[in-house]
């Protein structure tokens, strides 16, 4: 209990330490710049390109007028795929986050998921399970004796009788799963 008190108020000291400090220039300017994707935009383009060649007119003006109006859609598109962001563009959540993983996995992150809701779940949440398999084995190591591994971890009676019930089925689940798959 104590150990995940101290985690908790080392996670917040973290938390709060990002949130606290000012985002410098020299953090967030990386070597080079936010790497293009223009293989994306050029298969987009090239599929826009695919749906004008499909047209045909009778009429050579609207033909003209068409070719015209693609030539300009072309052009425009081209420009605004060339257009980048800066840092000046990015909200304090944005500095936040770049200061932590880097201007270009921040463009990166921004093209591919830009517009999604992204879920991040906390360090907790991913080792859980490896966390009910390590005090399941310390149960194991110690004989299956219950007070033993509560003292251990400073956790309920409760609390490690459902680590030990999860993990056991959690076993037995993937040992199904191997012997479908020798069948």
């Amino acid at each position: 209990m104590a150990n995940q008190k101290d985690q908790n108020k080392n996670d917040q000291k973290n938390q709060n330490s990002i949130k606290d400090n000012d985002v410098e220039e020299s953090e967030i300017e990386e070597k080079g710049e936010v790497e293009e994707f223009e293989e994306f935009a050029e298969e987009d383009l090239n599929y826009d390109e695919g749906i004008f060649e499909e047209l045909e007119f009778e009429n050579e003006e609207a033909q003209k007028k068409m070719e015209k109006l693609r030539a300009e859609k072309l052009k425009h598109r081209r420009a605004l795929k060339k257009l980048k962001f800066e840092k000046e563009d990015l909200s304090p959540n944005g500095l936040d986050i770049v200061k932590l993983i880097g201007f270009n996995n921040y463009a990166k992150l921004v093209f591919l998921y830009g517009g999604t809701t992204l879920y991040l779940p906390q360090h907790e949440k991913l080792i859980e399970r490896k966390r009910r398999a390590y005090v399941y084995d310390v149960y194991l190591g110690y004989g299956s004796d219950i007070k033993k591994t509560t003292y251990v971890f400073g956790l309920s009676e409760s609390t490690v009788r459902r680590y030990v019930a999860d993990e056991r089925k959690y076993q037995m689940n993937k040992r199904l799963k191997e012997r479908k798959k020798q069948n």
